[in-house]
Order: structure tokens, then sequence, then C-alpha cells
């Protein structure tokens, strides 16, 4: 059910998720001042494109109210107590409601998606549902 999701695992594997771009120009009219941002890889994106069209193709699982199902799980979401949480008992619309927020803050908090990439969530957030395929079970 997640092939299309877990097929991301060798990216993540690879650590290389984007970096922090440096301000630039001095200010003047002819040389504006850019903002420090991130540049994502492109597969990063694809990730967002592909979670955005898994949830259009489930509506069952009513992904949209991602909020709703975490704390229906009472996950406490901040990057040290999703860190924490032991996956084994998790189901995939569980997993999925987290992926969903981590890209929903990064509009709010630049660098949200770069920490739990780089902190490992992502992996094994991927690495569960793989499991989850594997073993044939439900998502809820």
């Amino acid at each position: 059910m997640y092939e299309a999701l877990t097929a991301f695992i060798p990216f993540m594997e690879s650590g290389k998720f984007g970096d922090w771009s440096e301000l630039v120009g001095d200010g003047t009219r002819e040389n504006p001042y850019i903002m420090c941002h991130i540049d994502y890889d492109e597969q990063i994106m694809r990730l967002n494109h592909v979670l955005f069209e898994f949830e259009k193709e489930h509506t069952e699982l009513n992904l949209v109210n991602f909020p709703k199902i975490l704390e229906e799980k009472g996950i406490n979401f901040n990057s040290d107590s999703i860190a924490a949480l032991d996956l084994s008992s998790l189901d995939g619309r569980t997993i999925l409601a987290m992926m969903r927020l981590v890209f929903s803050m990064e509009r709010f908090s630049d660098g949200t998606i770069l920490e739990f990439c780089r902190n490992g969530c992502f992996l094994h957030w991927l690495r569960r549902l793989k499991a989850l395929d594997n073993a044939g079970a439900d998502t809820q």
C-alpha cells in the first residue's frame, strides 16, 4: 500500500536533504538582500507531492485531519517527543499524519523538514510503513 512512499528510503539513507543558503546581497537596489532559506533536494519536494497524492487516493484515512489523528493517539508534537516514539505500535495512518504535520509545519518554521530528515525520523517512519506493507497490516 505504501510502496510509492517507501521508495524514498534509499534517498533518506543518503543524507543529502538540503542546505541552508546564506544571506546574499548588499542591500542596494542593484543587489538586494536575499534572505536565508533552505534549498531542499528535489526528492524532498517529490516526497511531499507523493504524500499529498496518497492522501487524495486514500480519503478513507482522513489524513486532512492529521492533528486530530495525532491527538487521539496522545502524541504531543515536538521534535524531542516525536524522535523518542516507539514506532512499533503505531499504525500507518498515524505515521502518515506525522509526516503530513512536518510538511505543514515547514510553512511556519523554515527548517522543520530538514530537522526531521537529519534526525532520522523520516527514515524511521518510512521503514515502519515498509514493515507494515511487508506484514500486510491495515492502516488503522
